[in-house]
């Protein structure tokens, strides 16, 4: 076996003397990298399919921007808020998104496309007393300028602390925040973004918080469980006692003081267009009054609208013009205690207008009850309860003080009177199908997840209790990881797709938020590989729609780097990992669901073809092996053949043998036993297996034969070679796709013909990646995981692979580390756990939600583990995932 090189702690690339690029290179790659970021603010966010609040401001719970995604843009287009004052506001949206700074020396100007610096809320709940604002702060007073007087200076006002909102059901965020100059009295504030409905709605509702005897709201927290109560983790005791809470009722019943006023402020910006970063549309005119729909309309400016979004009371109270030029307030009545907002999506004004009525015909409550219902039948540990739109922590009825007292409205739960089941969620109402394209079909809600996913729910509850009797977690912990995984895995089913608001067909994207570098495309690897696995855990259904599109839409150039979100190459170059996606991911949705129906899609058996054939024209005569131009981080590959990506395409192609096999039965063989020319495939022909595991041999025994080289403690996987017998071989490793995979993938599993000791191979090759012979292994701090250059932090992606590969002392790492408040991002600081890389990254969100999950039923099915993995205790994930 032929010496590997080892690179340094600055580049991939092995060095030569005195720093220089080794021999047979004429440059250090070229690399693009995201900026490391400090003093990341956290948001909180939700959406749907159609919709996205991506930046919900966590200090007074105002929204930032809406987002949508069209097709004739090829990416997000978001409405923002009109920038802040300077005098309010001491936040920076320099570098990869907003609300970060970059560290060191990068450059510090605004981001592309954003010349005007940052901007700011879009929709702000207010609240009043006798004409003055209580609710957010005033503004700082402004002297003005000769086209805008001090008296129309109108703003966000002076920030208030951050405080977290509790997430009812894991996705839909409500916040209790205390009202200034106003003892006892909250504001409820709750973002809805209705499953399967074109549209969102914003609630805002003033409640009473009673004093409680000392200690009653930390019992009655204890005992509370549900999706509308809310967890305590370290570091949130800015949060209300939520289970003293005492709802107001609607004004019909009992009013408010007239004096006393709640809102929605409407502040227009930019309209901004992302395809990796944010840019702003020119032209942009602003909303309009839409009077036949009493709603507030505004579109995104082009040729043709690119989309629109529509906003109305809910009962059709038009809009009053705000203090400040072009604002806009949407008033509750005087007397009522309850505003909901609702606002539309479409292509255009019209249908956006339409779309925000139609939504206030359905009602908060029925929006409300569907989405809970929708979230919980499929929520990953099935132990929650689904609330009424007007139950919660606090009981359904309180009275102002000097109210009349009022007969029980029918739409409130008595007190004391039973949550309903969630045996059947409310259907999705039939003018909103949940496949508008596909004219009757069955409503998702109607079909929630079947076969074993409550068995499997039981077991990570079963899991996460055993975590804690090892002492891997306290109750605290086992609670925080619990909601983590649930909230990661709702955004990445969410924010990781999307139905484009002009098509409405389906996309795959890294994120749909603009804090993520490169939001706004489609990268294979990262929709299929990483999000696909948490899509399948939680809806079989939603997985078969989302695969089929993926293989429609993305399979024309399968492999490249990154696409637009129509398919076309946005930043070229070929990668063998993410080609070997497309035969794994259809492998393992079969296996897991048992539907073979999908291989006879002429989209997945041209799909399926493509991909094959672009991996097939890649592979060298002389190895065996397959090359590739980047590695999974994107980046330039130091030699052409990795061993990562060429397991990962042996492996793939092995499974998807075994799928075509078994379905043989149900499927009868035609006489062709290879895979067509793409145009040509019409379906996954069984008769493909024979071929498919004669390439799956042919290349693992490549692997084996050529990308084993010696390592500090024996044989061990190089990274990548250059030719026969570890010609050139790179010792090296990285999260995006690193070697610890190949234990929980299984080709570190031993067979028969090989000829190398496989397991022996993977279990040096894992410690030398957690060594300190690896110039890019774990950093010093509680948060470490092995790093590389394209980011040089722990990864979350490693976290991932780590409890894949069976260690679960990630679970605790997941459970503590802040991230990006909370949500799953690219890199974090080793030593305090925040972000310092790619906040907001949905597709990670996927993977490390779909690993904890895996390490939470090992734990709940084995008590005792042993040593059956290669590396002693590891998960094969080759097999159905949850």
């Amino acid at each position: 076996m032929a010496e590997a090189s080892v690179p340094t702690r600055g580049s991939p690339e092995p060095q030569g003397p005195h720093g220089r690029v080794a021999p047979g290179r004429r440059h250090a790659p070229i690399l693009t990298v995201p900026d490391e970021l400090a003093d990341v603010e956290p948001v909180a966010l939700t959406g749907n399919f159609w919709v996205s609040l991506p930046d919900l401001d966590p200090a007074t719970g105002a929204a930032r921007s809406v987002g949508i995604v069209s097709e004739t843009a090829r990416g997000l287009i978001e409405f923002t808020g009109a920038p802040e004052p300077e005098s309010t506001t001491d936040r920076a949206t320099h570098g990869e998104g907003p609300h970060a700074r970059p560290r060191g020396d990068r450059p510090s100007g605004p981001p592309v496309g954003e010349p005007d610096g940052p901007t700011g809320p879009l929709l702000v709940p207010v609240v009043t007393w006798e004409g003055r604002r209580i609710w957010p702060p005033e503004p700082a007073p402004s002297p003005g300028t000769p086209t805008r007087p001090p008296a129309e200076a109108e703003g966000p006002g002076v920030r208030p602390p951050r405080r977290a909102p509790h997430y009812m059901a894991g996705w839909i965020p409500r916040w209790f925040i205390p009202l200034p100059v106003m003892p006892g009295l909250l504001l409820e504030l709750t973002w809805l973004a209705p499953v399967d409905q074109r549209g969102f709605a914003v609630r805002a509702r003033l409640i009473l918080h009673p004093a409680s005897p000392p200690g009653a709201s930390q019992a009655s927290r204890g005992a509370q469980r549900g999706p509308e109560a809310p967890l305590a983790p370290p570091g949130a005791g800015d949060r209300p006692p939520a289970p003293a809470l005492i709802g107001l009722r609607p004004a019909a019943a009992e009013p408010v003081p007239p004096a006393l006023r709640l809102g929605l402020l409407v502040r227009p910006g930019a309209v901004f267009r992302t395809v990796y970063h944010r840019r702003p549309l020119p032209g942009s005119q602003g909303p309009r009054p839409h009077r036949w729909t009493r709603t507030l309309v505004w579109e995104a400016p082009g040729a043709a609208p690119l989309g629109a979004l529509a906003l109305r009371s809910g009962p059709g109270d038009e809009p009053a013009a705000g203090g400040a030029a072009g604002t806009w307030v949407f008033w509750a009545r005087p007397g009522d205690g309850e505003l909901v907002v609702y606002g539309g999506v479409a292509p255009e004004g019209d249908g956006a207008a339409a779309t925000a009525v139609h939504l206030a015909r359905v009602g908060w409550d029925v929006l409300f009850g569907q989405t809970v219902g929708w979230l919980a039948a499929r929520d990953p540990f099935r132990s929650q309860a689904v609330p009424e739109a007007g139950s919660g922590p606090h009981a359904p009825l309180a009275h102002w003080p000097g109210a009349p007292p009022a007969t029980p409205s029918p739409r409130h739960r008595p007190p004391g009177a039973p949550l309903p089941s969630l045996a059947r969620p409310a259907a999705v109402p039939p003018t909103t199908p949940y496949a508008p394209a596909v004219p009757g079909a069955t409503p998702a809600a109607d079909a929630p997840p079947a076969g074993d996913a409550t068995e499997r729910a039981a077991r990570r509850r079963s899991g996460l209790a055993r975590a804690v009797a090892a002492g891997l977690l306290d109750e605290g912990e086992a609670d925080e990881l619990a909601e983590r995984v649930r909230r990661n895995l709702w955004f990445a089913v969410f924010f990781a797709h999307a139905r484009t608001v002009d098509r409405e067909g389906w996309v795959h994207l890294t994120s749909r938020s603009p804090r993520y570098y490169v939001s706004g495309a489609h990268w294979t690897r990262d929709s299929l590989l990483w999000a696909f696995p948490a899509v399948l855990a939680a809806d079989r259904q939603l997985a078969r729609q989302l695969l089929v599109a993926a293989f429609d839409r993305y399979t024309l150039y399968p492999g490249e780097h990154s696409q637009y979100l129509d398919g076309t190459v946005l930043y070229p170059g070929w990668e063998l990992d993410q080609a070997a996606a497309w035969p794994l991911s259809l492998a393992r949705y079969v296996r897991a669901t048992g539907d073979a129906s999908v291989l006879d899609e002429p989209a997945v058996a041209r799909g399926v073809a493509a991909a094959l054939q672009a991996a097939e024209a890649r592979r060298d005569p002389a190895t065996g092996l397959v090359a590739t131009f980047l590695m999974p981080s994107d980046d330039p590959a130091p030699r052409p053949f990795l061993t990562y990506a060429n397991a990962l395409y042996a492996q793939a192609l092995a499974e998807l043998a075994r799928v075509l096999s078994t379905s043989t039965a149900q499927r009868p063989a035609a006489a062709e036993a290879t895979p067509h020319p793409a145009p040509a495939a019409v379906r996954c022909d069984p008769s493909w297996a024979a071929w498919l595991e004669a390439r799956a041999r042919l290349t693992r025994h490549a692997v084996l034969r050529h990308c084993v080289v010696p390592g500090p403690w024996g044989p061990q996987f190089a990274w990548a070679v250059a030719g026969p017998e570890g010609a050139d071989a790179v010792l090296y490793d990285e999260p995006p796709g690193t070697l610890e995979l190949l234990g929980p993938y299984g080709f570190a599993r031993r067979q028969p013909d090989d000829p190398v000791d496989v397991e022996a191979v993977y279990a040096n090759t894992v410690r030398w990646i957690y060594s300190q012979h690896n110039p890019f292994g774990p950093p010093p701090g509680p948060f470490a995981t092995p790093t590389c250059p394209h980011a040089r932090h722990p990864w979350l992606l490693s976290v991932a692979a780590g409890l894949l590969a069976g260690r679960p002392e990630y679970l605790a790492w997941l459970a503590r580390a802040p991230m990006d408040g909370g949500w799953a991002c690219e890199t974090v600081d080793a030593a305090t756990g925040e972000v310092r890389t790619g906040p907001a990254f949905a597709t990670c969100a996927g993977f490390v939600s779909w690993a904890a999950l895996v390490a939470l039923e090992s734990l709940g099915r084995e008590p005792d583990r042993g040593e059956g993995s290669p590396h002693g205790r590891g998960q094969d994930t080759g097999t159905p995932g949850p």
